[in-house]
C-alpha cells in the first residue's frame, strides 16, 4: 500500500511540473479567452482602419478575445503605457519604439502597419521641386520634431548642400500642411505625407511629394503593432491570435479601403473628419502591401518586417544620436507571427 501511495505522489508531483512547465512556456492555456486593449495615436485616422475592420468583422471573437479599442492623445504615451504593462498593444511609430528601447521601456514590432516611411517633403507641383537641392534658401516647414530634422539635413547633406542650415526652417505645432497650402512655406517636410496630399487635393491643389527613396535615408516602418516583452514571454499564443486577427483586418483594408473608412465611422464615438480620411487612405493602404523578396516560395504576407530594415534605421539613429547602445535589432522587433500560416 505504501509502495502504491508513493507511485500515486510521484505521479501527482510530475504532473505538477508538467503544468508548471507549460504555463512558463505560455503563460496561458492555448486559445484561452482574453480581454485586451490596443492604444491608438493620434486617431482614429485611416492607419488605424484595420483594427476597426477586425472588430467589425468577428475577427477578434474567432480568436476567442474581446478587445477594448481605446484612443491616447499622445503617442508616446500609448507607447510608455504599453511598456508598463498598462495597456496590451498600440499602433506605434517606429522611431519612437527604438528610442523607447533605447531607454529600457520593454517594447517591441510585432507587424509593420506600413511597409515604408511616411515622412516625405511636400511642395506644390507650381514650384518645381524636384530633389533636396532645390530646398536652398527655401523656407521649409516641419512638426519640430528631431526625427525630422535629421532626416531633412541627411538629405540635403546628401545632395551636396551643408544641412538644414542651408534653409529657413520653420516649426509648426499644427497646421503644417495648410501653412503650405496658404503659402506661409515653400515646402514642408511632413510626417505623414499621405495625409498632407490628401489635403491638397480636397482643395483641389496639386503636390510633389519626394518620398524617401534614396538620399542615404533609411527605409523604415512608420507605424508598427507594438505589445510588450512580457506579453510576448508569457502570453504568446494570446499575442499570436491578436496580431493574426489584426493582419486580417489590414488584408481587408487594403483590398477595399472604402469600406475600411465605414468599419472606422462604425466603430468609434470619436469625430472622424471623413472627406479627408476617404482620401487619405487609398492613398495610403497600397503602403501595407508587402513587397520585400522572402525566403524560399513563400509569400509575403501583410505585417512582414525586416531585420535589415532594422538594422539600418538603427544604424543611421547611432550616427545622428538619436538613440546609444543599448537598443538592438534582434530585440526590438519579432516576426513570427507574420511567418505563421493560418
Amino acid at each position: 500500500m505504501y509502495a502504491g501511495r508513493l507511485r500515486l505522489s510521484m505521479l501527482a508531483a510530475l504532473m505538477a511540473l508538467v503544468l508548471a512547465a507549460a504555463v512558463s512556456c505560455g503563460g496561458e492555456e492555448e486559445g484561452a479567452a482574453a480581454t485586451v486593449s490596443i492604444l491608438l495615436s493620434p486617431g482614429p485616422n485611416s492607419n488605424h482602419a484595420g483594427v476597426y475592420v477586425a472588430q467589425q468583422k468577428g475577427y477578434f471573437n474567432e480568436e476567442n478575445l474581446t478587445v477594448n479599442v481605446e484612443v491616447a492623445p499622445d503617442r508616446e504615451a500609448a507607447m510608455r503605457s504599453v511598456g508598463a504593462g498598462t495597456k496590451d498593444f498600440a499602433i506605434g511609430n517606429m522611431l519612437l519604439m527604438l528610442q523607447l528601447r533605447d531607454e529600457e521601456v520593454p517594447v517591441m514590432g510585432i507587424a509593420a502597419i506600413s511597409q515604408h516611411a511616411l515622412h516625405g517633403i511636400v511642395a506644390p507641383e507650381s514650384a518645381g521641386i524636384e530633389n533636396p537641392l532645390d530646398l536652398e534658401g527655401m523656407r521649409v516647414g516641419y512638426s519640430g520634431v528631431v526625427f525630422s530634422e535629421k532626416f531633412l539635413n541627411t538629405m540635403l547633406v546628401n545632395d551636396g548642400l551643408n544641412g538644414v542650415e542651408d534653409v529657413d526652417l520653420v516649426s509648426y505645432e499644427t497646421g503644417l500642411t495648410e501653412a503650405l497650402l496658404d503659402g506661409e512655406v515653400d515646402a514642408i517636410l511632413s510626417d505623414d505625407w499621405p495625409r498632407s496630399q490628401a489635403i491638397a487635393e480636397n482643395r483641389g491643389e496639386s503636390v510633389t511629394i519626394l518620398k524617401f527613396e534614396g538620399w542615404s535615408l533609411p527605409e523604415h516602418y512608420e507605424h508598427l503593432l507594438i505589445t510588450n516583452d512580457t506579453n510576448f514571454k508569457d502570453r504568446e499564443d494570446m499575442v499570436g491570435r491578436f496580431a493574426r486577427a489584426v493582419r486580417r483586418g489590414y488584408e481587408d483594408a487594403l483590398a477595399n479601403p472604402q469600406s475600411a473608412i465605414d468599419a472606422l465611422q462604425a466603430g468609434t464615438t470619436e469625430t472622424v473628419d471623413e472627406t479627408l480620411e476617404r482620401a487619405r487612405i487609398d492613398i495610403l493602404a497600397p503602403l501595407w502591401e508587402p513587397f520585400r523578396p522572402v525566403r524560399g516560395s513563400r509569400v509575403p504576407i501583410v505585417g512582414e518586417q525586416d531585420a535589415q530594415i532594422y538594422q539600418t534605421l538603427i544604424r543611421w539613429m547611432r550616427k545622428n544620436q538619436l538613440v546609444g547602445s543599448v537598443v538592438h535589432y534582434s530585440t526590438a522587433f519579432h516576426n513570427k507571427f507574420s511567418l505563421a500560416e493560418e
